[in-house]
C-alpha cells in the first residue's frame, strides 16, 4: 500500500509498504507526472520498506518503464531512486531500471534510504525551501 507521497520543491518522495500492487504503483506515478511542479522536479525516492507482497507481472514493469521513458523527454533532468528492503525488492527495481532503457534519467536501486537522499541530493531541499520562504 501507499504509505505516503510528499511532494518537495526539487522533487518527490513516495514510501510503500504490506501488500503493493503494480496499480498501486502505475496510479502513484501518474498522479506525479501529472503533477503541477512534475517539470521542475530534479528527483524522485520510491521507497519500499516492509514489503509482505509484490503483486505484478513482468507486462507491467514493462508498461511503467516504457512510460516513463517517453515521459521523461518532458523533464530529462532527473535522477530516480529506488529503495529496496530484499533482493527480492531489489531485482524488481533493476527490472524497471532495465525496461526503462536508455532514457535520459539516471535510476539507481538501493538497500539504504540515506543512500539514495544523499545520490538525490534530498537534504538541499531544506535550502532551497528556505530560499522560497525568503521570496529569493
Amino acid at each position: 500500500m501507499v504509505n505516503s507521497i510528499e511532494f518537495f520543491p526539487n522533487g518527490v518522495r513516495v514510501k510503500f509498504s504490506g501488500r503493493v500492487t503494480a496499480q498501486e504503483i502505475l496510479d502513484t506515478n501518474s498522479e506525479i507526472l501529472n503533477h503541477s511542479n512534475f517539470s521542475t522536479t530534479k528527483f524522485s525516492i520510491w521507497v519500499y520498506q516492509d514489503i509482505g507482497q509484490m503483486e505484478y507481472s513482468k507486462g507491467q514493469i514493462r508498461a511503467l518503464g516504457d512510460s516513463d521513458r517517453a515521459t521523461s523527454l518532458k523533464n530529462p533532468d532527473r535522477q530516480v531512486a529506488i529503495v529496496a528492503d530484499s533482493p527480492y525488492v531489489f531485482g524488481l527495481g533493476r527490472m524497471y531500471e532495465a525496461y526503462y532503457g536508455d532514457g535520459p534519467w539516471k535510476i539507481k536501486i538501493f538497500y539504504d534510504l540515506n543512500e539514495a537522499e544523499e545520490w538525490v541530493k534530498f537534504h538541499d531541499q531544506e535550502g532551497v525551501l528556505a530560499n522560497l520562504l525568503a521570496g529569493s
